[in-house]
């Protein structure tokens, strides 16, 4: 889904207020409950848990209104439990507003020891 920062520069770009940034890379960051249109949500953290620094090679547009990772995705191996990973998000780089937020089509269990990886086309973000 579109984030709520998103849909405002789609419609500033779309009637001249604003020009859309271009990002080269975009960060994917987990969450341990449902994000929210506003980023709001129980991010990841700890067990040496970083966001995903991904590239646009990365990604790939399924339909007018589904994006999913093209490359297989793995995230650095767990310290400790990240908990079970219920959405996920893609921000800038700087961390400074989400792009795109979904939920999980199914949900992933990260222990201490544990990878978090999606196969190539597991990862969806879609909106209407």
């Amino acid at each position: 889904m579109l984030s709520n920062y998103w849909k405002q520069k789609v419609i500033e770009a779309t009637v001249g207020i604003s020009v859309l940034p271009v990002e080269t890379a975009v960060t994917l960051r987990l969450y341990t409950d449902s994000v929210d249109a506003d980023g709001v949500g129980t991010d990841v953290s700890g067990g040496s848990y970083t966001p995903l620094v991904t590239a646009s090679a990365d990604w790939e547009f399924a339909s007018p209104n589904i994006l999913r990772n093209q490359d297989v995705l793995d995230f650095v191996q767990a310290s400790a439990n990240w908990g079970t990973i219920v959405s996920a998000a893609i921000w800038n780089t700087a961390g400074t507003f989400m792009l795109l937020f979904d939920d999980l089509q199914t949900v992933q269990p990260v222990n201490s020891g544990n990878v978090a990886r999606f196969q190539i086309q597991e990862l969806r973000f879609t909106w209407t």
